[in-house]
């Protein structure tokens, strides 16, 4: 049962159903009831317009006269921006065709949340249905009881709830007004018709009305039926009450010709002008079903021809294979060339390579004579240094590499020691004698070692670390001199 054939109009609130064909049969023979759809009951992926209630839509008929210099269809836009809900809740917006009656354009404009068509979707999916349309309640009651009265008179349709009654008044494709009235069934269903809950909402009534009749002051917006539907039937006492405020004989939806000879319920009108709406048949067109799902349909319902288009075109690329097949030897031939061209640079690469190890193993065979070479000038310069900056009664007996020298712990006296490998010399060593016991000559000497812009640091060396050496000691010992290490820090690049 697919939306080409028909589909099922579904109001929303009751769960009355009806199946509507596509196509143009005489109307009686276009319609079935399907009573109500439960998930046990329901035609297996037919497609199905829901409708919302008023609850959920905010509905309003928006009005623009004629203005130079500005087209009727950017007023009503204009107007329509201006309803933005709740910031906080996300909506879907939809605005009808405009309609001309007299000197104005009305066009009928429509705001729902967005989780209610979310749980539409799911309502839909619980009865196995495909949903293609939202419609608002309150125009599928007016487009299911003008359909079924097959009148282009002025209608006022009262849609009435526990809590409120949407009132929707058209004439023919011309949306007049859309008012929700905060007053609900509570207003019927007290004993005496002469209630508080019964004035108020003949109040709310007449006040729609009228200004109904302020916007459209020729008797077009007067009504001349009127059609109630609710969660029950209504009765004579209370249709006639209902038709002396709106002056005109009022029906209940349960009474249009076509749901009476079907014995439906109140719910089947709405649906039925639910259905009509989603198929374009009813006198007013609106839809708040989201532009993005409706998209989503289209490419799932065009998915069959992209692939029949898919299989053409594999069909089309066969063709060739023939060329292929003869120009196959071209490709092979050029296939070979570019390996052998392929191969060529291989033995570049390999060659280049090869170069590139030796001279990285130059380097490196270098590298030691260049490191002895830079410390042999460092400790020439610490050296130089040391000699310029010492007292003339202080000895210099040892200038050692700092890592040897307190690694090993004995080097042979009288002998400088290089880095091993040829590294770079950064840190030294100096012993040394000195006949100032409290090594004040040796502190002078620091200080003016300090003033060498090469000499990054200069400090005695803890007597815990100096080398032992016996024979150096048995040898300066007649001297009474004092034994002295200097550890020295150069700043040479």
């Amino acid at each position: 049962m697919s939306r080409r054939r028909g589909i099922v109009g579904i109001h929303g609130e009751d769960g009355a159903s009806v199946y509507v064909r596509r196509r143009p049969w005489p109307f009686r023979a276009r319609i079935r009831g399907l009573g109500r759809l439960s998930p046990e009951k329901g035609p297996e992926g037919g497609a199905c317009a829901l409708s919302l209630s008023g609850e959920q839509v905010f509905l309003r008929v928006l009005t623009a006269a004629p203005r130079p210099g500005a087209h009727p269809a950017e007023t009503l836009a204009e107007q329509a921006a201006h309803f933005d809900g709740n910031g906080d809740v996300a909506t879907v917006r939809a605005l009808g065709r405009e309609r001309r009656m007299g000197g104005l354009r009305a066009a009928l404009f429509a705001l729902a949340r967005a989780e209610a068509v979310e749980a539409a979707f799911r309502d839909a999916g619980v009865r196995g249905l495909d949903l293609v349309d939202l419609v608002p309640a309150p125009l599928a009651l007016y487009n299911g009881a003008a359909a079924q009265l097959r009148t282009r008179g002025t209608l006022l349709c009262l849609r009435v709830t526990a809590e409120s009654t949407d009132a929707f008044l058209g004439r023919g494709r011309v949306p007049l007004l859309a008012r929700r009235l905060p007053v609900g069934l509570r207003a019927f269903g007290a004993a005496e018709p002469d209630n508080d809950a019964w004035k108020r909402w003949a109040r709310e009534l007449a006040s729609a009305l009228a200004f109904a009749r302020s916007l459209w002051p020729d008797r077009r917006a007067v009504p001349q039926t009127v059609v109630v539907c609710g969660e029950r039937r209504w009765s004579a006492a209370e249709r006639e009450r209902i038709g002396s405020i709106a002056g005109a004989p009022c029906l209940d939806a349960a009474d249009l010709p076509e749901a009476r000879r079907k014995g439906a319920g109140p719910g089947f009108t709405p649906a039925l002008g639910c259905a009509l709406t989603s198929l374009g048949r009813a006198p007013i067109g609106l839809s708040v079903f989201p532009a993005a799902a409706r998209e989503q349909q289209t490419l799932r319902r065009q998915a069959p021809w992209w692939i029949a288009a898919a299989a053409c075109a594999a069909l089309g690329m066969a063709l060739p294979v023939y060329r292929v097949h003869r120009s196959r030897v071209y490709h092979r031939r050029r296939v070979r060339q570019l390996r052998e061209r392929l191969d060529r640079q291989s033995d570049l690469e390999r060659d280049f390579l090869a170069r590139q190890a030796e001279n990285l193993a130059l380097r490196r065979g270098i590298a030691p004579l260049r490191g002895a070479v830079h410390g042999a000038d460092v400790v020439r310069r610490a050296l130089e240094a040391v000699a310029s900056a010492k007292h003339e009664d202080d000895w210099i007996i040892l200038a050692a590499d700092a890592e040897r020298y307190l690694a090993e712990g004995q080097v042979a006296a009288g002998r400088g020691s290089g880095p091993a490998g040829g590294a770079p010399v950064e840190h030294l060593v100096i012993e040394g004698y000195t006949p100032a016991h409290d090594l004040s000559t040796v502190r002078a000497m620091i200080e003016r070692l300090r003033r060498y812009p090469f000499i990054a640091e200069a400090d005695l060396l803890a007597d815990d670390r100096l080398r032992q050496d016996a024979d150096r000691d048995r040898l300066w010992a007649p001297l009474g001199s004092r034994l002295f290490a200097l550890e020295i820090r150069t700043a040479i690049p």
